[in-house]
């Protein structure tokens, strides 16, 4: 048997080889196995290399040889030589590599796999994965944080409370080792929880709450699980950048508000999900196979003669506001092949109608309907590379007048997924920063009430640079309008400050309108002004959504909010 190409794994142990000679098996009967019963002489049945076929109530199987195993008996059993003379001889078995150090070539299981029978099993890689504190010191806990091992846990005994009196600095870490990818099987993070929080209303009323938990992987950023009042678990699919050697995890609470009564840890481990896709793929991208896809709200569908040139395809259609039809499937974005990856899908939508897409809870683009197939390739931002998650194409109100039932009829239809290299695509980080692309308005999502978002190019004489730059303009009392993307933060960097967005804008002054870069405020400025967002140290790796608004009070007149250079820095001026 072949080693699959996408795999993953830990512990040291014996386990099969196959001999390269003689591996064609499959179609085929005759020698060298010999045949037992009709089924064994059908066409398909199993060539048995090192056993007997025989008709098992009409299925033919093979019975191996001491020393052989697998479906046709071309594996090597565990401490079987099968006669190799060296590792280039031997062909290991799933999970297992070859190793002759020792003289005589054996397969042992790659790290995270364990001996099972003739096989290598999943035998996990975190250590006190129930927070019992067994073995002692498994964790490293910062910031006041503890374990109570007894404590009833959502799973099992066991927690680690993370909610401490220095919140900000608590986190609970771990390295562990693991396999290559290549030698493992698709493997997700499995996270149980508990969290609480309390508002006062009449007295102190706990109510429930959403609390999401950060988890860093090797200096990469996710949410994997938000918790309600009470217990709270998720899977989180592992993408490259959690295999291959030492890995470092990081768990620490996304808030530390004063709401936020408890958020606790209560089971952590890596398990085996054949619903992950492989690096580099997107789930059953073409929509030709089952499975893959989950269809939500009103209108969202998987079904033949949708996709280009009448194949299986997905469809998002909205009759009224509020159907919010959305197609969610996974996909895994390679860490460093190709350099610029980007997810490469043809599209067809109702003509100046918007499609959003979502990777790993975060829009990362949006689409203009054309009426027509075209091929659209979207960049896939830094905080993706090397991770697997959600990819989710939705329909959401593009629009801002109007009720929930009112009718809106428009569609879009999503085929041929794939992910590729993209030369073309720029700063990972922040993509479209500098409004230089003729997409720009793919990278950033408006939301229009009483103003418009719009993209200049070609105009270098106004831009601050380059030639490209951003408008947010608001004309009507009491709306604010913006736009937003989703950057990912600069990583860590010893001196060089914390992380921040950096931008560069002009404002008009004009009564009743304030401008906002995420909820800082930006002075009217008559020339390019540079201004800055600091973000916690500890976000550093991780997704953030920017949003810039022009908002108008009572009375008002129209204001203009001009932007570029919108880059993701580290800052001296915001704390490490």
């Amino acid at each position: 048997m072949k080693p699959r190409p996408y795999a993953l794994g830990l512990a040291i142990v014996v386990a099969g080889c196959a001999a390269l000679d003689g591996l064609a098996g499959g179609d085929g009967v005759g020698p060298p196995g010999q045949v037992d019963g009709p089924a064994c002489a059908a066409a398909g049945a199993p060539r048995c290399e090192h056993g007997t076929c025989v008709d098992d109530d009409g299925a033919a199987r093979c019975v191996c040889e001491a020393g052989w195993t697998g479906a046709t008996c071309a594996e090597c059993a565990v401490g079987s030589a099968c006669g190799a003379a060296t590792c280039a001889d031997v062909q290991c078995a799933e999970h297992a590599t070859c190793d002759d150090s020792g003289g005589a070539p054996a397969c042992k299981c790659v790290v995270g796999y364990d001996q099972s029978g003739p096989d290598c099993a999943w035998a996990g890689v975190i250590r006190d994965p129930t927070f019992e504190d067994e073995p002692a010191g498994a964790w490293t806990l910062e910031g006041g944080v503890t374990i109570d091992k007894a404590a009833a846990g959502a799973k099992n005994p066991g927690m680690a409370e993370l909610k401490t009196a220095t919140c900000s600095a608590a986190a609970v870490k771990q390295t562990i080792e693991m396999p290559a990818a290549a030698s493992a099987e698709p493997l997700a993070m499995e996270l149980f929880a508990r969290a609480s929080c309390q508002i006062t209303l009449i007295g102190t009323i706990p109510i429930p709450c959403f609390r999401p938990i950060s988890l860093r992987i090797d200096e990469r950023g996710v949410e994997p699980i938000s918790v309600l009042m009470q217990d709270g678990s998720a899977r989180m699919c592992l993408g490259e950048s959690a295999f291959g050697g030492t890995v470092a995890l990081e768990l620490f609470p996304t808030s530390c508000a004063s709401g936020v009564r408890s958020v606790a840890l209560d089971h952590l481990d890596i398990v085996p999900a054949s619903e992950c896709p492989m690096p580099g793929l997107v789930s059953n991208g073409d929509f030709e196979g089952t499975g893959g896809w989950t269809a939500s709200g009103t209108g969202a569908e998987v079904a033949a003669g949708l996709g280009n040139g009448g194949s299986r395809g997905g469809r998002l259609h909205s009759t009224n506001r509020c159907d919010a039809p959305r197609l969610t499937g996974a996909l895994s974005v390679r860490l460093t092949d190709p350099e610029r990856p980007a997810l490469n899908f043809t599209v067809k939508g109702t003509q100046n109608r918007r499609m959003r897409v979502y990777g790993n809870g975060y829009p990362i683009g949006t689409v203009t309907g054309t009426s027509v197939y075209e091929k659209v390739s979207l960049c896939m931002p830094e905080h993706l590379k090397g991770m697997a998650g959600p990819l989710a194409f939705a329909l959401e109100d593009d629009r801002p007048d109007g009720s929930c039932g009112d009718p809106d009829d428009y569609e879009f239809v999503v085929d041929d997924l794939t992910l590729q290299n993209d030369a073309g695509c720029d700063d990972p980080l922040l993509l479209a920063g500098g409004f230089e692309r003729a997409d720009s308005a793919r990278y950033w999502l408006a939301s229009e009430d009483g103003g418009f978002v719009g993209f200049r190019r070609n105009a270098p004489a106004s831009a601050n640079t380059g030639s490209g730059f951003a408008t947010v303009s608001q004309n009507t009392c009491a709306k604010s309008t913006r736009v937003r993307t989703t950057a990912t933060l600069a990583g860590a960097g010893a001196g060089a400050g914390g992380p921040a967005i950096e931008l560069s804008y002009k404002a008009t002054a004009a009564s009743g309108i304030t401008y906002f870069a995420n909820g800082v405020a930006l002075p009217p400025a008559a020339d390019w002004t540079k201004s800055r967002v600091c973000f916690p140290a500890r976000r550093g790796g991780f997704p953030a959504s920017i949003e810039l608004t022009a908002t108008a009070g009572e009375p008002c007149a129209p204001g203009l909010l001009s932007i570029d250079d919108v880059r993701s820095v580290r800052d001296p001026a915001c704390p490490e």
